[in-house]
């Protein structure tokens, strides 16, 4: 009788209070849970939002890093000074420098690089790019004779790099750029399809790794000698450390060497008298003639002959005087120079005849092929003053 007042009791539906109460708990867990899915997601957007911003911020410094790397750079760039001197080496040989077998003709670099910046610069190098010049329409001017190509050698000359006797009280101290020599090494004929800067036209010639600090000067010297006369193109670039990404800076100059560069660099004295002349060069000289067969002669101002030939102030350019391009070394022959034919009345102008001496053995130190590819060249540089 009681079991089955017990199945009764539970079969009985619950009362509407329940129910009610039964469906707020349902109603506050939703909401909950909504609230809860609303939180997750505004906390997922600001997130996002600060992960976007982080990412903005370190691109916009990463940007400033590189714009103030690169600013320092060009600041560094523009505050190094190059100079490259190019001329005769008689220095070279009164200092008892040997020739190290590069050729017949030769000319002394003489290299200064300052550090102007307030940065050191760290891993410095220096690098020499000797090339053919190469005329406008892509011919050299030297004809047939520039297929064979052209040795050249260079030599680092430590005791004009330190400053040598002349030097300033010590300057021995500064830096100098050791370069590293250059054997003797075939430049290619220059030819209508090769670069002017053409990598495989050229010849480089590298210095070693040296430190320059700030306000500092390195200075260099080298002998560049060729077996041929030729105008050579060139340039000299410094690489360094870059002092905020640590990456390779460079910096080039291009400069030139000229034949009278090259010839002047043969003799140790450009200038006679003409009282002078028979005595220290033989009377074994003649004109050169042209290509036609006639004299050959040039006008220039003798401001640019003084220059370009070193006449001492106190000595006078007179009819007769000889200035002097290349004599033998070993012999002291005149192999060529020019000869002072006559003056203008206003003693501006002179015009000088190219001359030549000749060998006991009678052999020639310069063919006519070569006399009259380089002669042309020769005038032009002296009208220039080209020194």
């Amino acid at each position: 009788m009681e079991d089955s007042k017990a199945t009764e009791n539970d079969s009985t539906p619950s009362s509407p209070h329940a129910e009610q109460h039964q469906q707020q708990r349902d109603d506050s867990s939703n909401a909950f849970a909504d609230t809860l899915s609303d939180s997750t997601v505004a906390i997922g957007a600001s997130l996002q939002n600060m992960q976007q911003m982080l990412v903005g911020n370190m691109q916009h410094v990463a940007q400033m890093t590189l714009s103030m790397n690169s600013m320092m750079e060009e600041m560094v760039k523009r505050a190094i000074s190059i100079s490259v001197f190019a001329g005769p080496d008689t220095d070279v040989l009164e200092r008892g420098e040997e020739d190290s077998g590069g050729g017949r003709f030769s000319a002394a670099l003489r290299i200064f690089v300052t550090n102007n910046s307030p940065i050191p610069l760290v891993g410095m190098r220096a690098s020499l790019l000797f090339s053919q010049r190469k005329s406008k329409g892509g011919i050299d001017g030297y004809g047939a004779q520039s297929r064979r190509g052209v040795c050249i050698t260079s030599t680092y000359v430590p005791s004009l790099a330190s400053g040598g006797e002349d030097s300033n009280e010590g300057a021995g101290m500064e830096p100098c750029l050791e370069f590293e020599t250059l054997k003797p090494t075939s430049l290619p004929p220059v030819d209508n399809g090769a670069h002017d800067r053409d990598k495989s036209c050229s010849v480089e010639q590298n210095s070693k790794p040296t430190s320059l600090s700030s306000g500092v000067t390195a200075r260099s010297a080298v002998r560049v000698s060729v077996d041929q006369p030729r105008q050579l193109d060139s340039q000299i670039t410094i690489t360094f450390t870059s002092p905020g990404t640590g990456n390779a800076v460079s910096i080039t100059q291009r400069f030139g060497i000229y034949l009278m560069h090259l010839f002047i660099g043969a003799n140790r004295r450009y200038y006679y008298a003409a009282e002078d002349v028979a005595a220290k060069l033989g009377d074994q000289i003649e004109p050169v003639p042209s290509a036609d067969g006639q004299s050959s002669s040039i006008h220039v101002d003798l401001v640019y002959l003084r220059r370009a030939f070193c006449v001492p102030p106190a000595d006078g350019i007179d009819v007769g005087s000889v200035l002097v391009l290349m004599t033998d070394r070993n012999t002291g022959v005149l192999v060529l120079g020019l000869s002072v034919v006559n003056i203008d009345a206003e003693l501006q102008r002179a015009e000088c005849e190219w001359i030549s001496g000749s060998a006991a053995d009678g052999r020639e130190y310069l063919s006519k092929d070569e006399l009259g590819n380089i002669l042309p060249l020769l005038a032009k540089e002296i009208d220039m003053e080209i020194r």
